[in-house]
């Protein structure tokens, strides 16, 4: 017998795989019964943490967080607008940015050399004539840029704004009016003057118009806004609409032929609230606190932050120090019965009016406040100087004998005035 080719017989330990069993497993026979209690002790873990869920988030509610941060609510309100000009603005190496720090750093020269004439004016004579030119008709309102060598000149429904330094005359407009045949330009104002100056017009119809020269392009200045100030002016026109900017504020006065001083917030592009005059009379100038404020001053207003920003508009900033002055917030209106009268915008609208002075013979041709003084004169040629803590003028002068006066400019900063 071939031993060889014989073979031992399986282990009776050891299944036979091709015989119909199944394989080993690899587990205990118990081990499947525990996986199912774990699964199920897990699910009730599960609900439990689920149920609880509400109790802990009532825990967290009143729990007082470490950090407070607005970044939701300011991300919300940076995404929402426009992102046009957004990098430029920002880049320190853009044009843009150059272009602003190098018209800021005249704008101190040039203040650091007004100062120094402002001192030489009261002892010496003021005899040079910088320019000379001939206007088509003759001008009623002029208006100097406080930086460039720039001058707003009106008469009738035209303006113009002249080169001073060389002579030319730059930029020439018809203010046409869409309610009357022949509208008249009543007052200019220079707006931004210490960045890229626009000019605002208005004009006895009762329209405001606001226009962006277009130097050294051969065109016409572009209108950027118009809007209608008053609707019911009274009849006759003597003054039109006067106004005055607040480049701190962003806020438009205006007056004129009205029984109201209104004022316009530009940032909103809103009427913000009137204030009666308490008189039958035309306004004829006003001032206020605010009005002399140059923005690039403030520090709100730096090189790195000069573009339109979410809660401020692109002058004004809430965390920005207050204008300086004891008393901020008050108007002066000068009127054509000759009166003088202060406003303060901080009280309700019919307990405005603060102070009257009734001592001017004629129609109030200019007003100005510095500090608790104001400062006023009238067609008949008189000067008067009034404290606002008291009831009379502390001082009077003629400037003009025998004779009336058309016009009257005070300086904002120096002690003189021009007639």
């Amino acid at each position: 017998m071939n031993t060889s080719s014989m073979s031992l017989p399986p282990s009776p330990n050891r299944g036979n795989y091709f015989s119909g069993e199944s394989p080993p497993t690899l587990h205990p026979t118990g081990d499947m019964q525990k996986l199912n209690r774990s699964a199920m002790s897990n699910r009730k873990k599960m609900y439990r943490s689920a149920i609880n869920e509400e109790g802990d988030q009532n825990a967290q509610a009143h729990r007082k967080p470490l950090i407070e941060t607005k970044f939701v609510e300011w991300s919300s309100r940076r995404f929402a607008q426009s992102n046009k000009n957004r990098t430029s603005n920002r880049d320190i190496e853009s044009a843009v940015y150059y272009e602003k720090d190098w018209r800021y750093a005249r704008n101190a020269s040039i203040r650091c050399e007004a100062s120094d004439e402002q001192r030489r004016a009261l002892s010496c004579r003021l005899d040079y004539q910088a320019f000379n030119t001939r206007t088509a008709v003759p001008p009623t309102l002029l208006q100097l840029h406080p930086f460039d060598q720039q001058i707003a000149v009106a008469g009738n429904d035209y303006f113009a704004i002249w080169d001073w330094g060389t002579g030319a005359k730059t930029t020439l407009c018809q203010n046409k009016s869409t309610r009357m045949n022949h509208s008249k330009v009543t007052a200019l104002e220079w707006i931004n003057a210490h960045d890229t100056a626009m000019l605002m017009v208005a004009a006895d119809d009762g329209t405001i118009k606001l226009w962006k020269p277009c130097e050294g392009t051969g065109r016409g200045p572009t209108l950027i806004s118009a809007w209608q100030a008053f609707t019911d002016l009274k009849p006759p026109v003597h003054s039109g609409i006067v106004m005055l900017w607040e480049q701190w504020t962003q806020t438009l006065i205006s007056s004129g032929d009205t029984r109201l001083l209104r004022f316009w917030d530009a940032e909103c592009e809103l009427k913000a609230f009137d204030i009666p005059t308490g008189t039958d009379s035309s306004v004829t100038c006003l001032d206020s606190t605010y009005s002399s404020i140059c923005h690039e001053w403030q520090p709100s207003f730096n090189l790195l932050d000069f573009s339109v920003s979410d809660e401020n508009g692109c002058l004004f900033s809430e965390e920005a120090e207050p204008a300086q002055g004891p008393r901020t917030g008050l108007c002066v209106a000068g009127c054509a019965d000759g009166s003088v009268r202060l406003f303060d915008r901080r009280c309700p609208p019919n307990e405005a009016r603060c102070k009257m002075w009734m001592e001017h013979p004629g129609k109030v041709l200019a007003v100005q406040m510095r500090d608790n003084l104001v400062i006023s004169g009238s067609s008949e040629g008189d000067i008067r100087i009034y404290d606002i803590r008291r009831n009379d003028s502390i001082h009077r002068t003629q400037a003009i004998q025998n004779y009336g006066m058309s016009c009257l400019s005070i300086h904002r900063s120096a002690h003189t005035y021009a007639w």
